[in-house]
């Protein structure tokens, strides 16, 4: 069964490429085949995956744009990893797909479309845009679960509570018959050189998590620079020689054993 995870925050800077780079990682690590979608109009994701080029054929762009006869298997690109492929962005073309799409049903598109390849992975990534989009409407509305990324700020924090208050919405405007369970917390990019600040946020996000009934990976990822190295070169944690990236690694195999695991 395909599990299709989205991955958000309202505010961007926090890290959500790089946690669904790490996280599509480790799934094909598992032996799963797994499709990263770009919802980003930076093209981040795609860029470091297939090397800081843009592909030639079809993105994500001509779904939202209704290209005639662009399916999402089309806009589908190989990757140096096998297991691992990718839908780019399109990048600006996407952000004017978006801009001018109407017609019926605007936030439902990218549901729909996934109808074309879902049988073809056992995971889907959705890396959205920082914002309260209507990209990120229709990544919401297309996912089975979803990962909120913070950093220990409290302008991030601010961020996923902005996009909680946006899936409760979506349940109730648009998925009344197949809500999505709360979602998923990742704290990253823990800084260790600032352990009062990130220490206080972190345990106050743990608390409004708890209350809210969201849950919160228990291991949040450090700021490190193998980490960043590592998302800069579109590369998994499996895939380096350090030995500090094996906790982390491990951490991200748990997240995503949490993630793919059935939630009432």
């Amino acid at each position: 069964m395909t599990t299709v995870i989205a991955i958000a925050n309202h505010k961007g800077g926090v890290g959500k490429t790089t946690s669904a780079l790490m996280l599509a990682h480790a799934a094909v690590a598992d032996g799963r085949r797994v499709l990263v979608i770009d919802h980003d109009a930076q093209g981040g994701v795609a860029l470091r995956i297939l090397g800081d080029r843009d592909p030639d054929g079809h993105t994500l762009a001509d779904i939202y744009a209704r290209t005639p006869g662009v399916t999402l298997d089309r806009a589908t690109h190989a990757t140096r990893r096998d297991g691992l492929d990718i839908v780019p962005s399109g990048r600006g073309a996407l952000a004017a797909a978006l801009q001018s799409l109407g017609g019926v049903a605007p936030g439902k598109v990218l549901h729909k479309a996934l109808d074309a390849v879902r049988n073809d992975y056992d995971l889907i990534v959705i890396d959205c845009d920082r914002g309260l989009s209507l990209g990120t409407i229709n990544a919401l509305y297309a996912a089975d679960r979803v990962l909120l990324v913070t950093e220990p700020e409290n302008d991030s924090f601010n961020g996923i509570s902005d996009t909680g208050e946006l899936v409760d919405e979506i349940n109730e405007d648009l998925r009344p018959t197949r809500p999505l369970p709360d979602p998923d917390i990742l704290i990253n990019l823990r800084d260790t050189t600032r352990t009062a600040t990130h220490g206080r946020v972190a345990t106050e996000i743990r608390e409004w998590a708890d209350a809210s009934g969201y849950r919160v990976h228990p291991h949040d990822i450090p700021r490190r620079a193998f980490i960043a190295e590592a998302a800069a070169n579109g590369q998994g944690l499996d895939e380096l020689k350090e030995i500090a990236a094996v906790t982390v690694r491990d951490s991200f195999h748990e997240l995503l054993t949490t993630l793919t695991a059935e939630r009432n």
